[in-house]
């Protein structure tokens, strides 16, 4: 398949003649779906009322960049200052390379040769930066949307919720791209990896990570596609009754399209790593009552936090506490005199590197 597009992409006069080649050769590349869809896509995400003035302003970080039109399709939409193409593979990077010396409207894309195939480091955007292809700006005011910078990503295959996982650590951690605030990552994943951050109050989905992400993010469902029927799926996705409802591809799983919309003011957090700790430590045993895994947050927990903590709360289970409880706990396990070193429980180890 990949010689196939690649062929395509010497041939092809621009990017919209490629995508008919790649339907007449009954070609099936991952989220390959037709311009009407992504029309739809982009009237739900709205983003040309978000970023008015993307031309001047807007840089967009394609990262694991595949043979998906929708990196097309939003640079023709936004006109962004900067698009910088983070390629999946050698492949793609050779059909994209094609596509933005052939066509007109790909003039304003740059391609980051260095991350092909590369697991998601901590610092994948430095050389970027040092090179001036984006030119992130903090967001002052935590109402709006940062203007400078966009994310997406394709999160697809096997490795991608790893990687998924490891950029929304950094907008909990307001570090990389992340620290300028506000920041907007739409995510493409499979459609069951969806449940993990909108499952209800009480599912098996809901869990620390999950949590932690929508503390700090506004998250949403754009589109996806659910057949295989699964009943968990369609429980909880067929809830987004104005999600864009994809078309099968052959050949390719169920997948999602989620918008993760950082916001640093959705929760007024004082104490993020009593937060973090209170979080991980009390969802050890999910099925026990808050009141029987106080003793997990250290010695003399449990009857300290019992007198601070409201009584209903206490006989609830861990993933029936809603997001604000979980900041109550942690504010008073905050004033809790001889709580361990907070520091030390939650360190998880330096940010991953480049090698």
């Amino acid at each position: 398949m990949f010689k196939k597009l690649e062929s395509i992409s010497k041939k092809a006069a621009d990017f919209p003649e490629a995508m008919r080649m790649v339907k007449q050769n009954h070609i099936c590349p991952k989220l390959f779906f037709e311009k009407d869809i992504y029309t739809e896509i982009l009237d739900k995400l709205d983003l040309k009322c978000q970023y008015p003035q993307a031309s001047k302003t807007l840089g967009i970080i394609d990262y694991h960049t595949g043979f998906t039109p929708f990196s097309y399709f939003l640079e023709t939409e936004l006109n962004p200052k900067h698009h910088v193409l983070f390629p999946e593979s050698v492949a793609a990077s050779k059909f994209w390379k094609h596509m933005i010396s052939k066509d007109p409207n790909c003039k304003g894309m740059i391609m980051d040769d260095d991350q092909a195939n590369r697991v998601l480091k901590h610092s994948f955007l430095n050389k970027v930066l040092e090179k001036g292809e984006l030119e992130p700006k903090e967001e002052t005011d935590l109402s709006k949307v940062n203007q400078s910078a966009l994310i997406t990503g394709n999160f697809v295959d096997s490795s991608g919720g790893d990687s998924l996982r490891i950029l929304l650590f950094f907008n909990q951690m307001k570090t990389s791209i992340f620290q300028f605030n506000n920041v907007k990552l739409l995510s493409w994943m499979p459609s069951s990896d969806a449940l993990k951050f909108i499952g209800p109050l009480g599912s098996r989905h809901r869990r620390s990570n999950a949590l932690m992400t929508n503390l700090f993010c506004n998250v949403n469902v754009i589109a996806y596609s659910n057949f295989d029927n699964k009943k968990s799926v369609d429980g909880i996705l067929g809830k987004y009754k104005k999600a864009v409802k994809l078309p099968q591809i052959s050949g390719q799983k169920d997948v999602c399209l989620m918008e993760f919309q950082s916001s640093y003011d959705k929760y007024k957090i004082q104490f993020p790593d009593e937060l973090h700790l209170v979080i991980h430590k009390l969802l050890i045993s999910p099925s026990n009552k808050i009141i029987d895994n106080l003793h997990t947050l250290g010695p003399g927990a449990e009857e300290y936090l019992e007198t601070k903590i409201d009584p209903e709360v206490l006989q609830k289970t861990a993933p029936n506490i809603t997001e604000q409880e979980f900041i109550d706990i942690s504010e008073a396990y905050y004033y809790w005199p001889f709580k361990p070193n907070t520091q030390l429980e939650t360190y998880l180890g330096d940010p991953p590197q480049d090698e």
